[in-house]
């Protein structure tokens, strides 16, 4: 495969910054607890042995101008762990690699990998089948066997005929947009950190090193004995992923209301902003009228989001709002144009969220809610599980 094809596929896949902060910022930092506790913004992170009982910690930048300098990249390699790294292609020597700005050449590994493409945090695959998108949106659904580099992505195929046979297919990258892969979950461990460009990185522990975050053996590059990381640069900070949930990563059912007068012409909707969050509690918009029912993987907890209007129907909303957890009223309000930005912190008493929105003045065209930073906290501290090691194999994927 000629230079010219990298050097466009580079192009393509090319990576954003890490992070416009100008010099004066200052960086805080909110502890995340479930329960009735809440915490102010702190100016420094204590270190891991001094760690109150906290889920996870939000970095916030303060900035002289309102102006939102967060970036994104268009390419992301996904672990079956969860870790997901920003960046692109990259040839070494005769293998293919993928390249992200904080952990340098990462090897592509079929065997723990789950997708490489755009960033969806909100979404899980759950098709039965390996699937491969084309630039012209065609889809092929098979089993992915390698990556190669002269003749691509290999993935088995079976024809449609009457007589049903397969065949081996293999595509150019530089005609692939997205690339899933079904295979088994891997729990994480250790600690998680989101990024500014997306990326999501497990490590063995960190350390606070004069206004920078260095993770101590990163699980994606363990080769690597530790990468340093503006604090700047980062959302978030947890133990482990077992004490916060995003409410964006929960299976939701949008349904109407049989019980309301006011319907949609379509079924109500959840429309998801895709940029990387903190804890990739990604922007929500559910329009109405209608029910929104998400099931959570815990059977207890709190919710903290923070509750806005959609700001296209700003002045025309008119309708009211409601949680229930187990079939409780949480937290229920009418909302008009006048409604200001609200923040959250309810107690959740079951694996069931409801949102309703109903009453609505102007039917579908004025009922909508907007959530940020929506995510469910454990209620008690959970400490990560000890790291398991194991070298990355080459890129080939065994049958499941």
């Amino acid at each position: 495969m000629n230079k010219n094809f990298f050097q466009k596929l580079l192009i393509c896949f090319s990576i954003a910054a890490p992070g416009w902060v100008l010099a004066d910022d200052v960086v805080l930092f909110q502890p995340i607890q479930g329960g009735e506790k809440s915490n102010d913004t702190l100016k420094s992170i204590p270190p891991i042995a001094q760690w109150p009982e906290w889920c996870g910690v939000k970095i916030i930048i303060e900035k002289p101008s309102d102006a939102n300098r967060k970036t994104s990249v268009p390419g992301y390699y996904t672990l079956i762990d969860g870790q997901r790294l920003a960046g692109a292609y990259e040839l070494n020597g005769t293998k293919l690699m993928w390249r992200n700005t904080i952990l340098q050449s990462v090897p592509i590994d079929l065997e723990n990998s789950k997708s490489i493409g755009a960033l969806n945090a909100g979404k899980e695959n759950i098709e039965k089948k390996d699937s491969v998108v084309l630039i012209n949106n065609d889809r092929l659904d098979g089993f992915i066997e390698s990556i190669d580099i002269d003749r691509g992505v290999g993935i088995e195929t079976t024809t449609s005929n009457q007589t049903p046979q397969k065949q081996m297919i293999y595509i150019p990258i530089d005609r692939i947009v997205d690339i899933s892969l079904v295979a088994k979950l891997k729990k994480p461990s250790g600690w998680r950190i989101w990024t500014n460009d997306g990326s999501v990185i497990d490590a063995d522990s960190w350390i606070d090193d004069q206004n920078q975050c260095r993770l101590v053996k990163p699980h994606a590059a363990i080769e690597r004995d530790s990468v340093l990381i503006p604090w700047k640069n980062i959302l978030a900070i947890a133990p482990n992923t077992n004490g916060l949930e995003a409410l964006s990563k929960c299976f939701v059912k949008a349904e109407a209301d049989t019980q309301i007068q006011e319907q949609r012409l379509s079924q109500p909707v959840v429309i998801l902003h895709t940029v990387p969050e903190a804890f990739d509690a990604i922007r929500m918009d559910l329009h109405g009228p209608g029910l929104f029912l998400f099931q959570t993987n815990r059977s207890a907890g709190t919710l903290l989001a923070t509750i806005s209007v959609p700001p296209q129907i700003q002045k025309n909303i008119g309708c009211r709002a409601t949680i229930l957890s187990d079939e409780k009223v949480v937290w229920q309000s009418f909302i008009t144009p006048e409604f200001k930005s609200t923040s959250v912190r309810l107690q959740l008493n079951g694996g069931q969220i409801l949102f309703r929105l109903d009453q609505s003045i102007h039917g579908a065209f004025g009922c909508a809610v907007r959530l940020d930073d929506a995510i469910i906290v454990s209620d008690t501290h959970e400490m990560s599980q000890p790291p398991n090691h194991l070298l990355p194999n080459a890129p080939t994927k065994s049958d499941l």
